[in-house]
């Protein structure tokens, strides 16, 4: 029979810790080395208690007595605030005041941050804009002389709808106007004043609604050619874009001149939507002449249709 060095207690055969004070007998002392024994050690030890078959279930480990082998069990109690000691949930912190969590960020306590897995080419809009605004004049310049430079400027504005007509579109939108009444009101004498001013309103009016048609298309053709759908973007893409269609329309003021004048602001604007369509749309570049040239094709088409068919209706 083999005795607790620390106890004196008899041993269970093949033990590796003591059924009375809970010594560990792995650990291999000298006797001058082992620890005393007080009578402290008695807490340890619950009644004894027979082990039933719900015992058995809550997976307890039998604790064995030295003079007995009449199985005992801890409390519930004992069990429930020793697993509150070992199990300390980690802290979740809260964000600070005005500071967003990460949307695409779950946190659960105790566990490491979770982040959802984002498709690698999903566009995402940037929402983070520059207070800072082009003045007018100086925008048309930039957009016609050097593009590819005033896009990365024009991408970091927030898209308004409002202020890009307000403030650019129907600004320009004058210049076409304007010229179709000098041009159709003084310079041609076959034609009225009258009808110098219907041409002016029309040319207005069709200039303006030219750029929401293509806008429309611009969105349709989105997913073709992996561009991100977004209609303020699309729509402030296709306003800039169109500059040259308006700036150019001066060469009206030559008789006859009008036509030339739509087709080569078109054709610029071809170039226009292909140098800013990357930027603004996040457009593959093998895929940004495809997309201008189908674009500038639909709206030149359509720009004709709805032209002739209002002129015919009011005149």
């Amino acid at each position: 029979m083999k005795f607790c060095p620390r106890c004196g207690s008899d041993l269970i055969e093949g033990a590796n810790f003591c059924s009375y004070c809970g010594y560990n007998l792995s650990i291999v002392l000298e006797e001058d080395e082992l620890p005393p024994y007080t009578p402290e050690d008695e807490l340890v030890i619950q009644p004894k208690e027979v082990r039933t078959k719900n015992n058995r279930e809550t997976g307890v480990p039998p604790i064995y007595h030295d003079n007995s082998e009449t199985l005992t069990q801890i409390s519930e109690s004992d069990l429930e605030e020793t697993r509150a000691k070992e199990i300390v949930p980690s802290p979740v912190t809260e964000p600070e005041p005005g500071n967003k969590p990460f949307a695409d960020t779950i946190q659960t306590p105790g566990k490491e941050p979770i982040r959802e897995r984002k498709p690698e080419n999903s566009y995402q809009p940037d929402n983070s804009y520059s207070q800072r605004q082009t003045p007018f004049l100086q925008r048309v310049i930039n957009i016609l002389l050097k593009p590819k430079t005033e896009w990365l400027v024009i991408e970091n504005e927030k898209p308004d709808r409002m202020k890009l007509i307000t403030r650019y579109a129907m600004l320009l939108a004058i210049i076409p106007a304007l010229c179709s009444f000098i041009s159709y009101g003084f310079i041609l004498a076959d034609y009225t004043l009258s009808y110098a001013i219907i041409i002016a309103i029309l040319r207005f009016v069709v200039s303006l609604g030219i750029i929401y048609l293509a806008t429309y298309i611009s969105e349709y053709l989105a997913p073709s050619f992996e561009a991100g759908k977004d209609f303020d973007r699309s729509f402030q893409l296709v306003c800039f874009a169109y500059t040259p269609g308006w700036v150019f329309f001066i060469l009206a003021l030559i008789p006859h001149f009008d036509f030339l004048a739509i087709f080569l602001g078109f054709g610029y604007m071809t170039y226009l939507l292909y140098t800013g369509i990357p930027v603004i749309k996040k457009t593959p570049e093998d895929k940004s002449l495809g997309y201008s040239i189908l674009m500038v094709i639909a709206s030149f088409v359509s720009y004709l249709v709805i032209y002739k068919v209002l002129e015919s209706i009011l005149l």
